[in-house]
C-alpha cells in the first residue's frame, strides 16, 4: 500500500468512524449491537463501527454498508463486522470488507456500478464467499452447514477444510452447500429461504442517502 493511500485511510478512519447504519427494523424487541463489550440498543438510523456484532434478536433488520450494499440480517442472527476500508475520490469510490456470521442468515444486494469497486468477504466457521456486486443469501445451520444461494452476480466459495487449486464458482440461479459432516460442497439450483420483510430499498434512494453522507465527511475532511 503506498504511503498516499496509507495516510488518506487513516484520515477517513478519523473523519468517518461509521461505516453503516441501520435502515429498517421489524421489531425493536432485543436488536442490539455489541460494542467494546457494551450493549447498545439499536434503532432506525443507529451507526454502525468496524468490530461492532449485530444481533437481530426478534427482529429483521434492514443495514446499510457503505457506500450502497444492503444486508437483510434475519431474526436470531449475529454479524461481526471485522474489517472495513472505504477511499472515495472525485472519479471513484472503492470499499473493502470483512464480515462475519457467526450465527443465522442474510441476504445481500450491491447494485453494479461503474464507479465503484467493492471486494467483500464473508465468512463462517465453515466456508467463506468472496462478492463484488449482485444479489446473493448465505444461511449458517446448527450442524455447521453452510447454504449460499445467488441471484444476480457471482461469488467464489472456499473453505479451510477442503484443499483446492480451483476456487467454487457460483454463478446467478446456482446455489452451494458446505457440508459440515462431510467437509465437502454439494451443488444444486439457488432457493431463496428468506422472507419478505423487510425489503430491500430502491438503488435510488440509497444511492441519494450516501450521497448526503458523502457530502459531509467532505466537509469534515476540508476543515
Amino acid at each position: 500500500m503506498g504511503l498516499w493511500l496509507l495516510c488518506f485511510m487513516m484520515t477517513l478512519s478519523t473523519a468517518f468512524a461509521d461505516i453503516g447504519k441501520v435502515l429498517k427494523l421489524t421489531d425493536k424487541s432485543e436488536a442490539h449491537i455489541i460494542r467494546n463489550k457494551s450493549k447498545i440498543e439499536l434503532k432506525s438510523d443507529s451507526k454502525l463501527e468496524v468490530g461492532d456484532v449485530v444481533v437481530a434478536g426478534n427482529s429483521n433488520l434492514l443495514l446499510q454498508l457503505y457506500p450502497e450494499t444492503q444486508v437483510i440480517l434475519t431474526k436470531s442472527s449475529e454479524l461481526l463486522i471485522e474489517q472495513s476500508d472505504l477511499e472515495v475520490t472525485k472519479k471513484e469510490e472503492r470499499a473493502f470488507s470483512v464480515l462475519k456470521l457467526q450465527k443465522g442468515s442474510f441476504k445481500a444486494h450491491t447494485p453494479s456500478r461503474k464507479t465503484q469497486v467493492i471486494e467483500q468477504r464473508w465468512e463462517t466457521e465453515g466456508a467463506s464467499a468472496a462478492a463484488t456486486q449482485g444479489e446473493f443469501e448465505m444461511a449458517l445451520s446448527d450442524s455447521k452447514n453452510v447454504d449460499v444461494d445467488v441471484f444476480q452476480g457471482q461469488l467464489i466459495v472456499s473453505s479451510p477444510f477442503i484443499q483446492s487449486f480451483v476456487p467454487e464458482v457460483v454463478k446467478a440461479k446456482e446455489g452451494l452447500t458446505f457440508v459440515s459432516k462431510d467437509k465437502a460442497f454439494s451443488r444444486r439450483e439457488a432457493k431463496s429461504n428468506l422472507g419478505n420483510e423487510p425489503s430491500f430499498m430502491a438503488d435510488k434512494v440509497v444511492r441519494k442517502s450516501w450521497d448526503k453522507i458523502k457530502k459531509k465527511f467532505s466537509k469534515k475532511t476540508k476543515k
